[in-house]
Order: structure tokens, then C-alpha cells, then sequence
């Protein structure tokens, strides 16, 4: 590993900290306009760093499977990324629509994708949250 690989892995490792925590830039740089579109894709660059070893999700609700998701998150990233999860669902659409996966080995970002899809909904990154909304069907 070279020390521009070092220096480049620690710059993001920093990044992702600084975009968990929403802490200004450490350098003295004012933060530019676009700075909530600049934290949400680090938090999504970092959940692809995280591997779930495993998951036998059998008929659980939305906010199960995503609670179960944000403590093993938490677990293997040694408490270095701890998500928030809001579940956006005015009308109960996803009450009536369990969660059931059976999966090894993935990343993070991928096994929420899965779960966000079994229940047709869709995942917008935030600053501090990650937002789970019903799909709707396309006008």
C-alpha cells in the first residue's frame, strides 16, 4: 500500500466521520452551498465499506429489519457509523408488507437496498437521516 493510499483511505475515513457528525471542515475552508448533496454521499460511500455477515429476516415489519440493519451497522463498523432510519409512511402503506430475506456477506448499502425493495419503497439519503418512503407509481 502506498502512502497516497494511506493518505487517500484516511482523507475518506476523516470525510465520513466529519459527514456522520456534521462537523464543519477541520482545515478552516468555508462549506460550500452543495454541503448537504457533499455529506450524503459520503454517508452512502460509507455504508458500502460495511460487510453484514449475515441476515434470516422472516416477517418482520419495515422498522424491524431496519433497526436489526442500523445495530449490526453500528456493530461492524465498531460504532464508527450509527444510521438513523425514518420510515416516511403517512398513508401505513408498508404496514401490511414483511420483510423476508435470507442473505451472506454484502455490503451494508446493498442488504437496505434489498429490504427497501421487498416493500416497494424507495431510500433518499440525507444529511443526518436515511428516509424510507413508499414507492409511487410513476404519472
Amino acid at each position: 500500500m502506498t502512502n497516497s493510499d494511506k493518505n487517500r483511505g484516511l482523507l475518506i475515513l476523516i470525510t465520513t466521520i466529519m459527514a456522520i457528525f456534521a462537523c464543519p471542515p477541520a482545515w478552516g475552508q468555508e462549506q460550500q452551498p452543495n454541503e448537504a448533496v457533499h455529506n450524503h454521499l459520503f454517508y452512502r460511500h460509507a455504508l458500502k465499506k460495511v460487510t453484514i455477515k449475515q441476515v434470516d429476516f422472516e416477517e418482520l415489519s419495515l422498522r424491524e429489519a431496519l433497526d436489526i440493519l442500523a445495530f449490526r451497522i453500528e456493530n461492524e463498523s465498531n460504532k464508527q457509523i450509527i444510521p438513523n432510519f425514518i420510515i416516511n409512511d403517512p398513508d401505513g402503506e408498508f404496514k401490511n408488507r414483511p420483510v423476508t430475506l435470507k442473505l451472506k456477506n454484502l455490503p451494508a448499502d446493498n442488504l437496505l437496498g434489498y429490504i427497501v425493495n421487498h416493500v416497494r419503497g424507495s431510500v433518499r439519503f440525507e444529511r443526518y437521516a436515511i428516509i424510507i418512503s413508499p414507492r409511487r407509481p410513476p404519472r
